[in-house]
């Protein structure tokens, strides 16, 4: 598989943010993406999250699920 990505350091977050803090990080991007993946917390939270992000910023959303493969 095939795996195009960028990694990039984020000093501005925590790695316990919240939804809230997230999604204000979120709503800065200049430019929407295309997909969003919450690879990341607890099934419920990452749910919660998906779902906020949704809803708030009307942005599709992924939670895969361990080993699953998508096309962007």
């Amino acid at each position: 598989i095939c795996v195009n990505a960028e990694v990039v350091l984020l000093n501005n977050l925590s790695a316990h943010a919240d939804c809230k803090e997230i999604l204000e990080w979120l709503y800065q991007f200049q430019r929407n993406p295309s997909k969003v993946f919450i690879t990341h917390g607890e099934p419920e939270a990452a749910a919660a999250l998906k779902k906020s992000i949704e809803i708030i910023l009307k942005w599709h959303c992924v939670v895969p699920k361990y080993g699953q493969a998508e096309k962007l």
